[in-house]
């Protein structure tokens, strides 16, 4: 069987949501480091003219990555855009396996198509988001209508291995991963709250010969993983990706149980539904705004 290839409109919103997901994270970022360097600045003993035009310059400019970020959300265009991916490439799965709502063959092609403005119906800034994609390429692929040529055991077989697998693995993956940046920005917070405590009592036995030594770095430092941590949902996302990553396993294990087409065109739209769930909630988080 052919590796499977998804249509034109996934992959130009795939694009375009790893675009706006670097963004998001650089703005943000951009925006703790900025105060982070303001504060430094009052471990120098000296402020003179150069230094407040420093601060000037700072503010400025952290002024607008702020404004920026506000007024085109990043955020919302990326949870747009990974939203519509995923949606198409669940269209593509379910019409590959012959699923719901594409069992007929007579009228499936046309199904697909129609699902496919569904989609893009009443999302008017998806044109702006995707800008530079291949509108004209053929929506239903040929890999697509050669998968769904297959009989039962081999799409069977097929989804078994590329699909369910693929997610399980992806899932365990993403889980894993985000519980150990979860842990590491923990652990970094925390030994900058233990510097910034130490440093409190070292000024507190040493007032007059460590009065310089300004303590608001550490504290905006810590502040600015807190805040880093909570945008990047760490916690949040390694739960909802184990739950996922089990429910998926689940069904892999129901797979070999589907010895009808009734029976594994269920089973599809079953596991498509709970993929499409996944993806909705994690969605609405990140429309949600930071």
């Amino acid at each position: 069987m052919p590796e499977m290839t998804y249509p034109a409109l996934y992959h130009s919103a795939d694009k375009a949501a790893a675009r706006f997901h670097r963004l998001f994270l650089a703005l943000i970022a951009g925006e703790y480091i900025l105060l982070i360097l303001a504060s430094a600045f009052l471990l120098i003993p000296e402020a003179d003219r150069l230094l407040h035009v420093a601060y000037a310059v700072i503010f400025v400019v952290a002024i607008g990555f702020l404004s920026y970020r506000t007024i085109r959300k990043p955020e919302q265009a990326w949870g747009l855009t990974r939203a519509i991916a995923e949606q198409v490439k669940s269209y593509a799965w379910r019409y590959a396996m012959r699923a719901e709502p594409f069992e007929d063959n007579d009228k499936a092609r046309a199904s697909f198509r129609d699902y496919l403005r569904t989609t893009m119906t009443g999302q008017h800034d998806l044109g702006a988001h995707v800008a530079g994609g291949r509108p004209g390429t053929e929506a239903i692929t040929a890999e697509m209508d050669e998968i769904r040529a297959g009989d039962l055991v081999t799409r069977r077989d097929y989804y078994r291995d590329n699909r369910l697998g693929d997610q399980v693995d992806w899932y365990a993956h993403k889980a894993a991963g985000n519980r150990r940046a979860g842990l590491a920005w923990v652990t970094a917070c925390i030994i900058v709250l233990l510097i910034g405590f130490v440093v409190a009592l070292l000024k507190i036995v040493y007032h007059h010969e460590l009065d310089r030594i300004a303590i608001e770095p550490l504290i905006i430092i810590a502040s600015s993983i807190l805040g880093w941590m909570q945008a990047n949902k760490y916690n949040q996302l390694a739960a909802s990706y184990t739950i996922a990553a089990y429910e998926t396993g689940l069904m892999l294990g129901q797979l070999e149980e589907t010895d009808t087409e009734e029976a594994f065109a269920r089973l599809v739209d079953d596991a498509e539904t709970t993929f499409a769930r996944e993806n909705h909630q994690w969605a609405a988080k990140q429309q949600g705004g930071h």
